[in-house]
């Protein structure tokens, strides 16, 4: 991994609230960030303060046998969207 690539990435993710975009997606939240590492600092941050946004759709690509985990580490009350079942699933 490209430790320059996740500077940049984690510089943009800090910056969410600057950007007025109506979408901002993430691809992907994986095993690095579940370590701590990756863009996991940036997101402990912006997470809590994204959810008071109600003009932009945050979108986190989760591999299917992440997705508990990563949601019970950012304490996530979200949509899954499972391109393979083609089902929408709302966990809280």
């Amino acid at each position: 991994f490209d430790k320059n690539v996740f500077d940049l990435g984690n510089q943009m993710i800090s910056n969410i609230h600057s950007h007025h975009k109506k979408i901002f997606v993430i691809d992907e939240v994986g095993k690095l960030e579940l370590r701590g590492e990756g863009f996991d600092l940036s997101l402990k941050k912006i997470l809590p303060l994204y959810s008071l946004n109600d003009d932009t759709l945050l979108i986190l690509i989760v591999r299917n046998y992440l997705v508990h985990e990563v949601m019970e580490r950012y304490k996530l009350n979200c949509t899954i969207i499972d391109i393979l079942e083609k089902e929408k699933i709302q966990l809280k």
